[in-house]
């Protein structure tokens, strides 16, 4: 099986492990200028033992546009008993030239995140 050209990593640097379990949704935005874009849900999954997903999407190449990948946190803190202060965390994307593919890594920190490319 490809892996997905829109891949995910999350890691808890409160816990000092990798954020398993988390629910993920990817979405294709029609605009990416609008502050309210219309989105096509694309694919839905959840990362793994070691906070990675790669099936998010079938295996390919991604059309040119503007991607959102969220990632449900309020569960995940919830499931372990703790406070979120972001419930969901978006992260988009612009893809040109079909032929990339996009790794979304997040890093949970207190009450924050950082998204990285």
């Amino acid at each position: 099986m490809a892996k997905s050209p829109i891949t995910c990593h999350v890691l808890d640097s409160v816990l000092g492990k990798p954020g398993a379990g988390i629910g993920l949704r990817v979405y294709q935005l029609q605009s990416y200028d609008d502050p309210i874009p219309l989105a096509s849900l694309l694919g839905t999954a959840q990362t793994d033992a070691d906070g990675r997903c790669s099936t998010l999407l079938p295996g390919g190449k991604l059309v040119p546009g503007t991607y959102k990948v969220c990632f449900d946190t309020g569960a995940y803190f919830a499931q372990g008993g703790r406070e979120c202060f972001y419930p969901v965390v978006e992260v988009c994307t612009r893809a040109n030239f079909g032929a990339l593919s996009f790794l979304a890594d997040v890093l949970w920190f207190g009450c924050g995140r950082s998204p990285s490319r």
